[in-house]
């Protein structure tokens, strides 16, 4: 019988600075928010993005 291998396919996702993504369309939105979560000197990808905003939207408000 022959070998079977798996083949893993890795995909690197585009990472973006704090200013790009401010200034994309797509996070139009939410600028504010990434202006008080983002680094400026580190580099994200939408992933990260979307993990950040996610935890931030759904941490309540303290009163």
């Amino acid at each position: 019988m022959a070998d079977e291998k798996e083949t893993v396919e890795v995909t690197a996702e585009q990472q973006f600075d704090a200013y790009a993504i401010i200034a994309s369309d797509k996070y139009r939105r939410y600028r504010d928010l990434l202006t008080c979560l983002l680094n400026e000197d580190e580099m994200y990808t939408e992933s990260d993005i979307d993990k950040i905003l996610n935890q931030a939207l759904n941490t309540p408000v303290k009163g």
